[in-house]
């Protein structure tokens, strides 16, 4: 291995260790201290109309959460995306309904491809306790305006 390798691996190893992107087909995601499960994504966005359905992909970032629905269109309503600019430490560490934050919406004909994007700063989340122990459940509305929104939810567990 060369010396500029190994330096982009020592500055970028870090980043990726940090940053978790999971397989498709997983409503689930890790962190180092939590594991999102059971994550669900709905609500009323251009080019997929109304849909609800379970998060077939979540993504962790060290200050977001990504929750991915829909998928490949055809017999479904296409792809809506949803991050939520909170990590999984400060969502652990909530309770109760706090107004504000950011979120950023996307939707479109399949996965990674959108022909709408929008970001708010109209976000509600939810912290409760969860169904076990140290758990959280976590619900959050985004609002992007003119009938424009996303709702979603998972449960939180340490590991």
């Amino acid at each position: 291995m060369t010396k500029r390798a190994r330096l982009w691996l020592l500055a970028l190893g870090p980043i990726l260790w940090l940053g978790c992107l999971y397989p498709a087909d997983d409503d689930y995601a890790e962190s180092s201290d939590y594991l999102v499960e059971d994550a669900w994504l709905s609500g009323d966005l251009p080019d997929v109309g109304r849909f609800d359905a379970d998060a077939y992909e979540v993504e962790l970032g060290w200050d977001e959460v990504t929750l991915h629905a829909g998928r490949d269109g055809g017999d479904d309503f296409g792809w809506a995306m949803t991050r939520l600019a909170l990590s999984v430490d400060e969502l652990a560490e909530m309770e109760g309904t706090q107004d504000g934050g950011w979120a950023t919406g996307c939707s479109g004909p399949r996965h990674g491809s959108w022909d709408w994007d929008d970001s708010t700063s109209d976000v509600q989340v939810t912290v409760s306790p969860g169904p076990a122990a140290g758990e959280r459940l976590v619900h959050f509305v985004a609002d992007f305006g003119g009938g424009q929104r996303s709702e979603g939810g998972f449960i939180l567990r340490p590991r």
